[in-house]
């Protein structure tokens, strides 16, 4: 080596290891990319649903209690919920499955709200009275049961809930509390 400069072999080596290090960094930032996007995807989801879910809670608040043995005043299916929610007509709620994915139609009198929850997903409404848990309300259950929350669960996977409404309730100041009924008699 002479003391003037580098030789053709040390520069090769230095501009390897430059090069190295430019793809290093290069991969980190698409890394870092990737992790930021999908933390604001995952973001947006939970946004979406937690709005889906005070807007349930909010039409059906004050409605309560909903009793299997009054079937006019909540009625349900898989895939819509039909209740008296303060207005003169009763307001409706539907889960749909359009282009842009699984999502809740709430049709008050004079106002339909299209709530956004997820990607595609097989998905339905599930009724846990205060005995039995159903797909159906009134369920098929011949005991008088109250209705204590709502649930969207995945069909495909029976994991976690999408969102669960918690039904609270006030009872009448006359009530007589029934343990076994979990019901005022």
């Amino acid at each position: 080596m002479s003391q003037a400069g580098y030789t053709l072999a040390e520069t090769l080596a230095a501009l390897a290891i430059l090069g190295l290090a430019v793809g290093g960094l290069t991969a980190g930032v698409g890394l870092l990319e990737r992790g930021q996007r999908l933390t604001s995807q995952a973001t947006v989801q939970l946004q979406a649903e937690r709005a889906a879910e005070l807007s349930l809670d909010r039409m059906l608040q004050g409605g309560g209690p909903f009793r299997s043995i009054e079937p006019a005043r909540l009625t349900g299916s898989a895939t819509a919920i039909v209740a008296e929610c303060g207005e003169v007509a009763p307001c409706r709620i539907e889960l749909t499955d359009g282009e842009t994915g699984l999502g809740l139609r709430i049709t008050r009198p004079g106002r339909v709200d299209n709530l956004p929850l997820r990607r595609s997903v097989p998905a339905g409404f599930v009724y846990r009275g205060s005995s039995s848990t159903s797909v159906t309300w009134p369920p098929d259950d011949p005991r008088r049961q109250v209705l204590r929350s709502i649930s969207i669960l995945r069909t495909d996977v029976q994991t976690d809930p999408l969102l669960t409404v918690r039904l609270w309730r006030e009872q009448a100041l006359d009530c007589i509390f029934d343990v076994v009924i979990q019901d005022c008699r």
